[in-house]
């Protein structure tokens, strides 16, 4: 409860965790079974539903992270990739699991669209405060940003340099 960051903090964070292939493979996962020195069984399932669940997969979604507190909702920090374009969107304090994806989906969908325009315009590399200027994705999310995973370049931010409540996306620094 004492700490906030920001959505440009988790993008930083996860751009430079993306370049590990097996951080990615790990998030990738949807499904694995461990078992314990003493032969106990325990299957995870990852909680990432634009990878796991009918209703909300994406394609091209690799994954990464989501996260859920009282104090912060709904959070999500995803990756995608398509025809060689590779993203990166992070959402913070979204009010449902629903609007976390749903959320997840347009700023996704709005970053392929401006990555396949021929002179693609970006806000600026990763630092500052960056809100976009114009129309973007319709979101509930408080706080949004969407990167080119390749340059690191912002293709949409809202509020993405304002400190909010992390949920547990903060363990992707300990993942």
């Amino acid at each position: 409860y004492l700490h906030k960051t920001t959505a440009s903090d988790l993008a930083r964070i996860a751009l430079t965790a993306s370049r590990h292939t097996l951080f990615m493979d790990i998030c990738g996962t949807k499904e694995r079974e461990v078992r314990t020195k003493d032969g106990r069984v325990f299957r995870l399932t990852n909680s990432n539903a634009l990878l796991t669940d009918p209703a909300w997969l994406y394609e091209g979604v690799s994954g990464m992270k989501t996260g859920f507190t009282n104090a912060a909702q709904s959070c999500l920090v995803a990756t995608a990739e398509r025809d060689g374009r590779q993203l990166l969107a992070v959402l913070l304090h979204a009010p449902s699991n629903e609007a976390r994806y749903s959320d997840a989906q347009a700023l996704l969908d709005y970053g392929f669209s401006t990555l396949s325009a021929s002179a693609a315009p970006t806000l600026a590399l990763l630092s500052g405060d960056t809100d976009s200027a114009g129309p973007g994705p319709s979101l509930s999310s408080l706080a949004a940003v969407v990167v080119d995973r390749k340059t690191g370049d912002i293709l949409y931010s809202r509020r993405a340099d304002s400190p909010i409540y992390p949920a547990d996306t903060a363990k992707l620094m300990t993942a």
